[in-house]
């Protein structure tokens, strides 16, 4: 099963590995679960759409130098740091979300459907799209 798929379709246990971390963050234990998931179901689909989208080699090499396009409108990345900054977590708890976030979703994807032909094309565009949404939310 293609990553980006297995993004839409396994979306509930995706949440709740991020809320579970999520509230492992002293300043997010409190939080309900739908201020916990904010902007995370969008997150997801950016993600799934980004990795169902063309791209070239040469666009991958300049992504992973930080040269990705800027978009044009504020993202569900940015509205997801903007309200967990509010929330008091510090740059590190918010990439320790993400870090957690990518680490469970791979996890969950290769228990689910054992990597095939073109996993490791899958997993660096996943890993880039992670680390745009990392950018975008710092």
């Amino acid at each position: 099963m293609q990553l980006a798929t297995f993004l839409e379709s396994a979306r509930a246990p995706i949440l709740e590995a991020a809320i579970a971390f999520a509230r492992t963050i002293p300043a997010l234990r409190e939080m309900d679960e739908p201020a916990l998931r904010d902007h995370l179901p969008q997150l997801l689909e950016a993600i799934s759409t980004d990795l169902r989208g063309p791209q070239s080699r040469t666009e991958s090499i300049a992504r992973s130098h930080g040269e990705a396009p800027t978009p044009s409108s504020q993202t569900s990345a940015q509205t997801h740091g903007l309200l967990r900054a509010q929330r008091g977590i510090s740059i590190e708890q918010l990439v320790g979300e993400f870090r957690a976030l990518r680490s469970s979703i791979l996890r969950l994807w290769g228990d689910a459907h054992p990597p095939g032909l073109g996993a490791i094309d899958e997993i660096n565009r996943f890993n880039e799209a992670i680390d745009q949404a990392v950018a975008e939310s710092v």
